[in-house]
Formats: structure tokens, C-alpha cells, sequence
């Protein structure tokens, strides 16, 4: 840099040298250099006008001589272009004024040499910052501090990038530089005192110092800080957790409350059906709940009623009965009225099931044995929502036996079959003639739905009557059938009859032998030695049976097939 000022009529050029505290400065010789030259002297002037030397270079001499400067012992050079280095420049060189003293054969010229010297700050920082801004409150943000500098630094505040000045009220900078006694460095401190919005929760603070450097003018930014901004609720909302959309009764729900301000509130006044009173609490819980918990429920701020919201909740029931239910026992041929009634706030499916399988809800006007069984009414929420009830009717249906009688012929081999129903479980005996059958060829069919068959197999060489007998814990039935010795090659014959008719069967089978014969005698004493036979019979059955209805009704079928 160069300034210019007249002395004893001369125009004298002012040369400004910058440099950095601690590090070498160079001071040029503003002047340009004559052929004549003898030697150049270096020179500094004191504030009180004194001047002191401090090195001469002669061009006879390679090496500069330096006088006897104690602050400059060891610290100075003169270059080629005779240029005065300074090593380790320190505060005292600056604006301190040397002179060039350029001396020729003819003339003595100077040229002065203003130094000026820089010390870069610190990084700027923001300290003693604020825990939280609260909107609408103008506080102290924080300092904005860079240390160490030289000279004085300048400090600009940001906000998102944009500057902070003040007057406008919201913003208040304010300024405290402070010199070290020792070393003569600066420590600047910018105050900024904020009144911040509710738009600032996602701001950004930061600091800028302006310096001054050899080359011109630098700056540096400071880290960007974040505050958390604090403000009031403005709006209150309220909901259910789980938000699950329904709530069964034994179901837990929360009626939770929340704030929009920062930081959120921490109590509400609550208001439910519940209580009678209100509850301030955080929130509200509803543990296992009934139906009665079905209604409204309001909470607000604590300190500020008018920010409130509201909710209704329904508490969804489902009930049912089922009468008669458990086990029960019902005797066949009884009446048995079976409902299922559920009872609930929301429409629901009923589904009956009958040993795993779905069916149609159970009418009992006459209980068979195929009614018994495990039924099943299951009740829910129509769309499969929520739980579902069940409850359990086991059916058994009771009664004494029934048997039926039929045979088939095939050859020589009868098979008399013995069908079977009731509940529990009926014994089956066989009778031939006046005597147990005692044969080993006996089957009997598994005891499906209270019904079995059992089987015997015979070859008779006589007409014989056969029958069979049920017995169970609630009575005793029988049935029977006359099985002729005569057999018919393959040909199979079944006989079955409630009034037990076989002997017309008989009487048929011996007209298609003789029908070749026309001879009224022969048919009347083949009918009169069938009715002897079937007489005889039917006697040993009545002793061995005691059941002398039976006896009759064969009787009668004799006579009738003599006829």
C-alpha cells in the first residue's frame, strides 16, 4: 500500500507493510535503485521522533551490519532488493514507521514504510445459550465470541441464513470487547437477546466475525445451533388406544389426551361416564370393561378449560342363553324344545353344529335315537369382528328296544337277520324252537347312531320258529319268524310281517309243490299237518318265552293260512 506526503518539498511515498503477528513481515525500499549506489540504511522512528538504526548494506559487502538494537537482535535480514525482513513480528511493530535510507554519490533519498500487523481470531462460537426460546418472550439467545484477534472483529448474527438486525423489538444486539493487559489482543463478545416465534422451532442461530488480514478483509461462521421453542396449546385432540375401532366388553382401552403445544402438557381434566368427579391425570385407562362404560368422554387443559376435546366410545356386548344346555337325557318318541338366544348391542350370526358339522337349528317334535349327539351354538358380531361364544347341548336320547325280524333263504342256508335299536345298548339273545340258540355262527354289525343288526345262520331240517330278543335297563322286546325246511334251489326268500306271517309263506310254498295235483284231499291234509306243526311250535315258544300274545298272533296266522 502506498500513501504519499510532502516533506521539505519533497513528495514522499508512504509504503503500508501487512503482516501476521508472528510470522515474518517484509518492508520493501520504496525506492527504485541508482546505478550510484553506495549503501542502503534501515532506520525506525520512535514516538518520540528519535530515529534509530538499525542495519546498513553496503554494495562493497555481501553482508548486511546490523547495529546493536536489543528488541532486534537475531530478528532482521536486508535482502538482495534490499527489502528489511522482520522474524516473529510482535505487537510493537505495529504502526511503527521505518525508513529506507537509499545513498548515493550524488544524492541521499528516503523512502518511509508503514507496518501494520494482524492477528487472526478464534473460530467464533455461540456460548452461554439458552436451555429453550419461548414464543413471545424476548430472552438472551446466547454470545457470540471470537478470541484473540487484532485488531477489533465485527460480528453479524444469522437466522436461517438471513441477517439480525436490530429494530424491530424482537431483535437486541449488544457489543463488550475486552484488550488483554499482556499480550494487547482483543477478545469480542456479541449479545443477542431473541424474541422468537413459533416458526422457529426448525430455525438455525449462527455468528459471523469480519477481520482484517495482509490481503484484505476474511471472515468466519460459527457452527449452526438449534433451540427448542417453546409454546402454548392451541388444540386439544383425544383418542382411543389401541385404536383397534371397537371395543368388547374384557377388553383395557386408554383415552389418551394430547397437546399440539411444546413442551406437551402433562395433565388433563378428564370427564366419563365412569366418575363422578373428574380426574386430572395424564391419561384415563378403562381396565376389563363393562358396558356401562359406553358414553362420552372429554379431557382438557388443566389450567385452561376452553381447550378441550371430546369422544364417544361404545362398549360392544355380546350375550347368549341356550336352554337346555349340558348333558341331558330325553327318553325317544318326547318332545324337546331346544333355544339358543344371543343378546347384544350390534347384530350378530348364530351357527348351530352337530358333531363338527353345520345344521340347520334343531327341531325335536319326536326325539329319534339319530337325534343324539353334541349341538353346538355359536353366537358373534355380524363380519367375523370380535370374540364369539359358544355353549354345548349333549343330547342323549334313551329308550327300550325295538327289534325287527327278516331272513333270507339261499339253498339250504337260512340267514335271519335281527335289526336293533335303542339306547343303551340292548343285549340280543336267540331262541330256535323252545331252546337258546347256542351256535357259533352269530354276527352282529357295529352300534352306529343306537342301532345294530345281528345275524345267525341255520340249516333246519324241520320247520322251526326263530326268535329274537332285546333287553336292555329300560325293558325288552321280541321278534320272530317260522323258517320251513323245504328248500327251494336258488331262490332267496325274505319274510317280514308286523302280525309275524310266515306261516302263509309256508302255506304258499307247499301249494307251489302240489300244484300239479288238483286233488282236494291231498291239499286239505297237507294243510292240516302244517297247522299241527305250527300248533306245536308256537306251544314251546309260549313256555319258554311266557309270551302268550305272540302265541296268539301265530296261532290266528295258522288258521288263516288253513283257510
Amino acid at each position: 500500500l502506498l500513501c504519499c506526503g510532502i516533506l521539505s518539498g519533497q513528495v514522499l511515498r508512504l509504503y503500508i507493510a501487512n503482516g501476521i503477528i508472528g510470522e515474518p513481515v517484509r518492508v520493501p525500499c520504496n525506492r527504485t535503485i541508482p546505478d550510484n549506489l553506495i549503501f542502503v540504511k534501515w532506520k525506525y522512528e520512535r514516538p518520540d521522533g528519535v530515529s534509530v538504526s538499525l542495519a546498513t548494506k553496503s554494495v562493497s559487502k555481501e553482508t548486511p551490519q546490523f547495529d546493536d538494537v536489543p528488541e532486534y537482535v537475531k530478528r532482521l535480514n536486508v535482502s538482495e532488493d534490499f527489502s528489511l525482513i522482520i522474524s516473529n513480528a510482535g505487537i510493537r511493530e505495529h504502526d511503527r514507521r521505518f525508513v529506507c535510507m537509499v545513498t548515493t554519490t550524488e544524492d541521499v533519498l528516503e523512502a518511509p514504510a508503514l507496518v501494520k500487523l494482524f492477528k487472526l481470531p478464534s473460530e467464533p462460537e455461540i456460548i452461554n445459550k439458552a436451555q429453550f426460546l419461548e414464543v413471545g418472550n424476548k430472552q438472551k439467545l446466547g454470545d457470540c465470541i471470537a478470541r484473540e484477534s487484532f485488531p477489533e472483529v465485527n460480528v453479524t448474527w444469522y437466522r436461517k441464513g438471513t441477517i439480525l438486525r436490530p429494530g424491530d423489538g424482537d431483535v437486541e444486539i449488544s457489543l463488550r470487547i475486552e484488550k488483554n493487559p499482556t499480550s494487547s489482543f482483543y477478545t469480542t463478545t456479541s449479545e443477542l437477546h431473541y424474541k422468537a416465534k413459533k416458526e422457529d422451532v426448525r430455525s438455525d442461530f449462527s455468528c459471523q466475525v469480519t477481520f482484517f488480514v495482509p490481503s484484505g478483509q476474511n471472515s468466519s461462521l460459527s457452527r449452526k445451533e438449534y433451540f427448542d421453542v417453546h409454546y402454548p396449546t392451541e388444540k386439544v385432540t383425544i383418542e382411543v388406544v389401541p385404536p383397534v375401532g371397537f371395543v368388547n366388553e374384557g377388553d383395557h382401552f386408554t383415552i389418551k389426551c394430547t397437546g399440539d403445544g411444546n413442551p406437551p402438557p402433562q395433565e388433563f381434566e378428564f370427564h366419563t361416564p365412569l366418575e363422578s368427579e373428574k380426574v386430572v391425570s395424564y391419561n384415563y385407562t378403562v381396565v376389563s370393561a363393562k358396558r356401562n362404560a359406553t358414553g362420552d368422554y372429554s379431557c382438557a387443559l388443566n389450567h385452561d378449560k376452553e381447550k378441550k376435546a371430546s369422544l364417544s366410545v361404545e362398549v360392544n356386548y355380546l350375550d347368549m342363553s341356550l336352554t337346555p344346555n349340558g348333558e341331558v337325557t330325553r327318553m325317544a318318541g318326547e318332545n324337546l324344545s331346544v333355544l339358543c338366544i344371543p343378546s347384544s348391542n350390534k347384530p350378530v350370526s348364530l351357527t348351530w353344529k352337530k358333531d363338527n358339522k353345520k345344521i340347520d337349528p334343531p327341531i325335536f317334535k319326536k326325539l329319534h335315537y339319530r337325534d343324539s349327539g353334541s349341538y353346538v351354538c355359536e353366537v358373534g358380531y355380524k363380519g367375523g369382528e370380535g370374540t364369539r361364544l359358544r355353549k354345548t347341548l349333549i343330547l342323549t336320547v334313551e329308550g327300550k328296544p325295538q327289534v325287527k325280524v327278516t331272513k333270507k333263504i339261499s339253498g339250504g342256508m337260512k340267514k335271519i337277520n335281527c335289526s336293533v335299536e335303542g339306547f343303551p345298548k340292548p343285549d340280543v339273545f336267540w331262541i330256535l324252537a323252545s331252546s337258546p340258540y347256542s351256535g357259533n355262527s352269530t354276527e352282529e354289525e357295529p352300534y352306529v347312531n343306537q342301532r345294530f343288526t345281528s345275524s345267525i345262520k341255520i340249516e333246519p331240517k324241520e320247520n322251526v320258529t326263530v326268535t329274537c330278543v332285546a333287553v336292555n335297563k329300560l325293558g325288552r322286546a321280541d321278534d320272530m319268524v317260522n323258517v320251513s325246511a323245504v328248500n327251494i334251489p336258488d331262490e332267496e326268500r325274505e319274510s317280514r310281517d308286523d302280525d309275524i306271517v310266515t306261516v302263509h309263506d309256508q302255506a304258499k310254498l307247499i301249494i307251489a309243490v302240489v300244484v300239479g295235483l288238483l286233488a282236494a284231499a291231498i291239499v286239505a291234509g297237507v294243510a292240516y299237518w302244517i297247522y299241527m306243526r305250527t300248533k306245536k311250535t308256537s306251544k314251546s315258544v309260549e313256555k319258554n318265552l311266557g309270551n302268550c300274545e305272540e302265541s296268539r298272533k301265530l296261532e290266528e296266522n295258522n288258521h288263516t293260512s288253513q283257510a
